[in-house]
């Protein structure tokens, strides 16, 4: 059973709101070594524990500027990190709060009307000469950016090819007055989203 603190904190601030961490985490992050003891204000509050975890909650914006991976991503790494740890205490508090999404690792995983699934829709239209570059690359950034706000969860080999995509419009001028030496053609990106979906297709 959750001590009379975590059920406290998870009645203050809404169960879809807190997020546990990593004792070495919430004193990387926010400078806060363990204690016993909440740290409180208006907007959100930290529970610091000695027992190897401590929660975030608070209001959206609270919650994201301390945890700006989001809400599921961290819920599952502190997942992994209570399974490899063992304790017993810091598995209940994953049960505790588990992610509310599922993780997707190919295409035929993710959900449609995602953000993800938007990314990976604007890729075909792009390889297939149906959306001008840079109309894909600025809705294709878009989407990404709207796919990590709402905490949407991908893994291998899905995430190693949307990070390619993002890593190849990071070498590719959207305004052509500021193309450099070196960066990516309209041709080099699209060959890039193109080689990407051969490669999910074949996984």
């Amino acid at each position: 059973m959750v001590s009379d603190a975590v059920a406290d904190f998870r009645r203050r601030w809404g169960a879809g709101s807190v997020v546990p961490l990593a004792a070495h985490d919430i004193t990387r992050r926010l400078g806060i070594q363990p204690a016993d003891t909440v740290i409180a204000g208006p907007d959100g509050a930290v529970l610091v524990t000695t027992q190897g975890y401590g929660l975030v909650g608070g209001t959206p914006d609270f919650v994201r500027e301390r945890v700006p991976e989001g809400v599921d991503e961290a819920r599952a790494r502190f997942v992994r990190y209570a399974r490899r740890t063992g304790s017993a205490v810091l598995v209940e508090i994953a049960a505790e709060f588990p992610p509310t999404r599922q993780s997707w690792s190919k295409p035929a995983d993710v959900a449609p009307g995602s953000a993800v699934a938007e990314q990976l829709d604007l890729m075909r239209s792009f390889a297939d000469g149906q959306t001008p570059p840079a109309d894909f690359a600025r809705r294709w950034l878009a989407a990404r950016r709207r796919s990590l706000s709402e905490g949407e969860r991908t893994r291998p080999p899905l995430t190693e090819i949307l990070d390619r995509m993002f890593s190849a419009l990071d070498d590719y001028a959207i305004d052509p007055t500021l193309h450099e030496p070196g960066d990516l053609t309209d041709e080099q990106l699209a060959d890039v989203a193109r080689r990407a979906l051969e490669e999910l297709a074949d996984a």
